[in-house]
């Protein structure tokens, strides 16, 4: 579960209908280990949230001074600050396969704070996305054709989901009785998110939105309250929801099967998943480590999937997993969290589903 430090705008705590199933990849590969890559820091914080098929990863930072800046990493060229557009915070949450980031920034003018969508096109700076007529307050998914999804403020100030179109156009997915926010998009324009049945924010419920259905509630593991985290191009979506004992804990919810736990969840675990690839799996946070769920291994430790050489770090969460099989992981040393890029090394063994 993600339990950092966020932007000062509405956000749910931590990160159906019948779809028509899509070809799912017949076998993958299995990873053994994973080489570890630190991203390195610019002297506080550093958070990856959103890792593309290059292993290109988004976040935020923070810097010496203090303030916390959107950043983008690559491979060829190392961390990048993208800074706050002249504000005094700002986050990237999601990256395409161009390598253009999306995220939030905040200003204050005259004791107002405003939070305002961006984009990062790579190599450019951070484009406000947020006007007087379309007041998008976070972007939190962009797909590589430029279509993107997080959240907007309506004109009686709701705060709703939203996804754009090809041509442009913006959609709200929000309902005027409670408020709601977008957390990934797929190809398909399908999105996971979350719906605040509540002013006390503790009905929120996980959705799944697509053109067919439009927005279905996901339901929960039997608690009160569930949050969809990512969902992948066959419609799986996956995220965390309390169960009998209000303990949150990972789910998959498949396309026409109700949600369900994943596979060795330890009992009495709380935790939850951030994001699942198109090969199923599926990586979060497991108590105070980082997991993979791969389909027929169950809930591993993500720590037992490195060398003994790297096993100097313990991760403690795991936000994100790319087409390729990166991972984007954190830990924390004496001081801050720290973020790694890993990189599997495969055993070329075929499995299903």
């Amino acid at each position: 579960m993600r339990r950092y430090a966020y932007l000062a705008v509405w956000l749910p705590l931590m990160t159906p209908s019948i779809a028509v199933l899509r070809p799912t990849p017949a076998s993958a590969q299995v990873p053994v280990t994973y080489r570890v890559q630190d991203l390195g820091t610019f002297g506080g914080d550093l958070v990856g949230l959103a890792v593309n098929r290059n292993g290109d990863v988004a976040g935020y930072a923070f810097m010496p001074d203090g303030i916390c800046h959107a950043i983008r990493w690559t491979r060829a060229g190392g961390l990048e600050d993208l800074g706050t557009n002249g504000g005094f915070i700002a986050q990237a949450f999601g990256i395409n396969d161009n390598g253009d980031v999306v995220g939030s920034y905040a200003t204050n003018a005259g004791g107002v704070t405003q939070s305002h969508g961006f984009l990062a096109r790579r190599g450019g700076a951070i484009e406000d996305l947020s006007t007087p007529e379309r007041q998008i307050l976070r972007v939190d998914a962009i797909t590589n054709d430029g279509r993107i999804a997080g959240m907007l403020m309506t004109s009686s100030l709701q705060t709703n989901a939203f996804r754009t179109l090809a041509d442009g156009t913006l959609v709200n997915l929000g309902s005027p009785l409670f408020a709601s926010a977008a957390s990934r998009m797929n190809a398909e324009g399908e999105i996971a998110g979350v719906e605040i049945h509540n002013q006390s924010d503790d009905q929120q419920r996980a959705f799944l939105f697509t053109a067919a259905a439009g927005s279905v509630d996901l339901g929960s593991l039997g608690g009160t309250a569930s949050k969809a985290s990512s969902i992948n191009n066959d419609g799986v979506v996956v995220g965390w929801s309390t169960g009998a004992r209000e303990l949150p804990q990972a789910f998959r919810a498949r396309p026409g099967r109700p949600m369900e736990p994943l596979d060795g969840w330890p009992e009495g675990a709380a935790g939850g998943a951030n994001d699942i690839n198109d090969f199923g799996s599926i990586v979060g946070a497991m108590g105070s480590v980082a997991f993979i769920y791969g389909p027929g291994t169950g809930v591993v430790d993500l720590n037992s999937r490195l060398a003994p050489a790297d096993r100097n770090r313990v991760l403690t969460d795991a936000t994100a997993i790319s087409a390729s099989g990166d991972i984007v992981a954190l830990y924390h040393d004496a001081t801050s969290y720290r973020t790694v890029l890993l990189t599997p090394v495969v055993d070329k063994v075929p499995h299903h589903r």
